[in-house]
């Protein structure tokens, strides 16, 4: 959780369960991996999951066993090969964890055998059309067994590493069916708020939902009417259009809602008349697609709504045809009806990435910002290559994977830290908040009290019982918010000290948190006292926070075990970049636009975006020469080669992780 009151609130609703660290880790992390606000090396959408990479592995043998002939089938058949390499790691290190799982055994026997037969085996479109058949099966079944572990771990726990795998592989299933974080949230807090015992299915259920229909409005800008929309969708869509002051007297699906929304556009259009003249034309368009959530159903609809205007924009040269912000959705099983509008999270002042123009990245941002504006989820992943092409990294993806490995160390090093702080800082709100309300209770109580005896009337034993209630509960509170500033507080201060932490935990050294989490073998009194408030706060907080930490804590006091992460770092981005590029062959070669695994594709290619630029950006703010990007990410690859090479023989308290990819360090200069 990235949120210090969200935390905070699922604290207490652990302490009302009695839930157990085991399934706070569990569930934990499952959350962090879908919070939007979460970094790409931690999101759901970050490669490496095996349920997502054999749903990339069928995918593009079913792109190649849907093609007329091998000559033109895509994506080639050495790159075909490569995917499927990536899913039989990916399944081989998850037999790791659930070994007696026949499912699990079975797709990585097939896997193995389509990787020994080799690429001869996926030239022509009859063979791939009958792997992909086979594939598909794998792939569901090792969904089915990932949804039945989760509900075992949480009804009797296994080891913590084992929870985390187990958590990021539901994470990704979550994220592929679009789930919406804010409402799985919700969904979350009602299932602890039951009376009745919570059972592993109960926990995946809400999760992993069924699909059921919702129907929804999205505004068409441009037009008064499309015609016979109707018949360009599918029949069960049930697809009908309203103009913006002509709805149905009766509306089944939230009609309310619906007046409100359409009141709203036909106002919009009014102002827009009147500030630049024109009569601007809008129109309402329903119709039911199949989601998991309002928030899933808000999606699919936008994408089905944007791919019908393709057909519109085709047939008006001049059409200027675009889907208004607003969206509303309605459950048609509960009639439900939920209002969207966008993305309503805003920073309070945006920065740029740098503070001035590299010409080396200008490209590169602008095909960025479309890539991340474009609708289509395979379109979006396809421009994120081309982002990169714009870059001129095109022929770089093995050093940009070893660049990016390196980064990813630096930020999933400082987020331990920040994951702590949030935890901590949870625990003790969640103790505040709990005196905060007991004290309001008592004070209401109270003044029912002095009415009575100002009124002179005869105080009821039910009120005399509710003060004394009232006044232990407050004392049993104000005994644990004491508890927790000792136990939170106090301890997180110490380690705010020895950080130089500021603001809300921003960390200006990172190197001063790795002397913490891998303290050296001669501690000056400071840094004792700062690793010892570590030791205290990790075992106060549990769950997947300290998780996190510990685990950090012996990664990096193994130089053998932080070599080890960077390289399979390195090998989750080079498959990441290879699918990319797959995608993008598919999309812009084939016109193919739509993939089992969009969602998880379009994220994690901006993700990967993101991270690039990020590193760009930071080596051109403080770079002394204007090298080209692709001399940039040679540079860095090389760096990870050398830091690899050295990492045993120096340790890794000689990391520069202030400075991991920056012009200014070699990465093992640490002053």
């Amino acid at each position: 959780m990235s949120n210090v009151g969200a935390e905070a609130d699922l604290v207490q609703r652990f302490a009302q369960r009695g839930i157990g660290d085991g399934q706070q880790v569990l569930l934990g992390g499952i959350l962090r991996a879908l919070d939007p606000r979460g970094l790409l090396t931690q999101h759901a959408a970050s490669p490496g999951t095996a349920a997502v990479a054999l749903s990339r592995a069928h995918a593009v043998l079913h792109s190649r066993g849907t093609a007329a002939n091998a000559r033109e089938a895509q994506p080639y058949e050495d790159r075909v090969l490569q995917i499927q390499i990536d899913a039989k790691n990916a399944v081989d290190r998850a037999c790791a964890f659930a070994a007696t799982d026949q499912r699990l055994a079975d797709a990585k026997a097939f896997l193995h055998k389509i990787v020994n037969d080799g690429a001869g085996k996926l030239k022509q479109p009859a063979q791939c059309r009958a792997l992909a058949k086979v594939m598909d099966r794998h792939r569901r079944d090792f969904q089915d067994a990932i949804a039945d572990l989760a509900a075992r771990a949480w009804q009797s726990p296994p080891s913590n590493d084992c929870l985390a795998w187990i958590a990021a592989e539901t994470a990704a299933l979550c994220l592929a069916s679009e789930r919406h974080y804010d409402l799985l949230l919700d969904d979350v807090h009602a299932l602890l708020r039951r009376p009745n015992p919570i059972g592993g299915k109960d926990l995946v259920n809400v999760l992993l939902p069924a699909s059921t229909p919702f129907r929804v409005v999205v505004v068409v800008e441009g037009a008064a009417g499309l015609a016979t929309a109707g018949w360009l969708m599918p029949a069960d869509a049930d697809c009908v259009q309203f103009p913006v002051d002509g709805l149905p007297e009766k509306w089944a699906h939230g009609k309310a809602e619906l007046d409100a929304l359409a009141t709203l556009v036909r106002e919009r259009m009014e102002q827009r008349g009147a500030w630049a003249g024109g009569s601007p034309k809008a129109v309402l368009l329903t119709f039911r697609v199949p989601a998991c959530d309002h928030g899933a159903a808000t999606l699919i609809g936008r994408r089905k709504a944007a791919e019908l205007l393709d057909q519109y924009v085709a047939g008006h040269r001049l059409a200027e045809l675009r889907l208004g912000e607003e969206t509303l959705v309605c459950a048609e099983t509960t009639g439900r009806t939920r209002r969207f509008a966008g993305s309503l999270s805003a920073p309070a002042a945006a920065k740029p990435l740098t503070g001035h123009w590299p010409p080396q990245l200008r490209e590169g941002m602008r095909t960025a910002h479309i890539a991340r504006s474009t609708q289509g989820l395979t379109a979006s992943t396809g421009l994120c290559w081309a982002t990169l092409e714009a870059l001129g990294l095109k022929s770089k993806t093995q050093a940009l994977a070893k660049t990016l490995s390196l980064q990813a160390l630096r930020q999933q090093v400082t987020s331990a830290h920040q994951e702590l702080r949030v935890a901590a800082l949870g625990r003790h709100s969640a103790a505040t908040s709990a005196l905060a309300l007991a004290e309001q209770r008592r004070a209401g109580v109270l003044r029912e009290y002095d009415r009575a005896t100002a009124e002179g009337r005869a105080v009821p034993l039910r009120l005399k019982e509710a003060v004394e209630a009232c006044q232990r509960d407050v004392k049993v509170r104000t005994r644990e918010c004491a508890a927790a500033e000792a136990v939170f507080r106090q301890p997180l201060e110490v380690l705010d000290r020895w950080t130089e932490a500021r603001g809300r935990g921003r960390i200006a050294d990172v190197n001063r948190w790795l002397d913490v989490l891998a303290p050296p073998p001669a501690v000056p009194s400071s840094l004792a006292e700062a690793v010892g408030a570590l030791d205290d706060l990790t075992r106060a907080v549990g769950g997947w926070a300290a998780h996190v930490v510990r685990t950090w804590q012996q990664r990096l006091s193994d130089a053998e075990a932080t070599a080890k992460w960077i390289e399979e770092a390195e090998d989750r981005f080079k498959a990441a970049l290879e699918w990319l590029y797959a995608t993008r062959n598919t999309a812009l070669h084939e016109g193919r636009f739509e993939s089992e695994t969009g969602t998880l594709d379009a994220l994690g290619g901006r993700g990967l975006v993101d991270l690039t630029l990020e590193v760009l950006g930071n080596w051109y703010q403080h770079a002394s020469t204007g090298d080209l990007a692709s001399k940039v990410v040679s540079d860095l690859g090389t760096r990870q080669k050398s830091i690899l090479d050295q990492l045993e023989v120096k340790g890794v308290r000689d990391l520069h992780l202030t400075h991991l990819t920056s012009p200014t360090s070699t990465g093992l200069d640490r002053p």
